[in-house]
């Protein structure tokens, strides 16, 4: 699915990258490791999380689901 969305190839490289920037508490996306913002495929909202804060996580979003 990663491949599929534009966020990670298949060798595990990721294509969107961010960092915690202390200052503002805020995640910020690495110069040109951005989401294309202009053209997108379905399902290709990113979540910074996936399976740390399981509550709003991807994976509890698929166990939601049934999935």
């Amino acid at each position: 699915m990663y491949d599929a969305v534009g966020w990670q190839t298949l060798t595990g490289d990721w294509l969107i990258q961010w960092n915690y920037n202390q200052q503002t508490k805020r995640y910020e996306y690495k110069p040109g490791k951005e989401p294309n913002f202009k053209t997108f495929p379905p399902g290709h909202l990113p979540t910074v999380e996936r399976g740390y804060n399981f509550d709003v996580s991807l994976d509890a979003a698929l166990t939601r689901c049934g999935i």
